[in-house]
């Protein structure tokens, strides 16, 4: 449940992603020394971004599945207590 809540953020990878298509696409700032990629080429990054995502998934599988979750019974509240893999690789 933690999503992309930070618009700082947000706006951030938004800005970096338009800067660098800005740089590599707009003939005026081409004049720097740039020159546009063919779209095959953007492809070589996709490997790379799926290793990624698989495997920050598969660690925080992980981490649900080595931390305890325990309900008070007097109150009802429910304690989630992390687990090693959790406390040293959560940011």
């Amino acid at each position: 449940s933690q999503g992309m809540r930070n618009p700082i953020m947000n706006f951030a990878l938004i800005f970096e992603v338009l800067l660098g298509a800005t740089l590599c696409y707009v003939l005026a700032i081409n004049s720097i020394g740039t020159r546009p990629l063919r779209f095959t080429h953007w492809f070589c990054a996709m490997p790379f971004s799926a290793a990624i995502i698989v495997y920050d998934e598969i660690r925080k599988y992980c981490m649900r599945q080595t931390s305890s979750i325990t309900t008070d019974k007097i109150s009802g509240r429910t304690v989630r207590n992390p687990g090693w893999l959790e406390r040293f690789t959560y940011y």
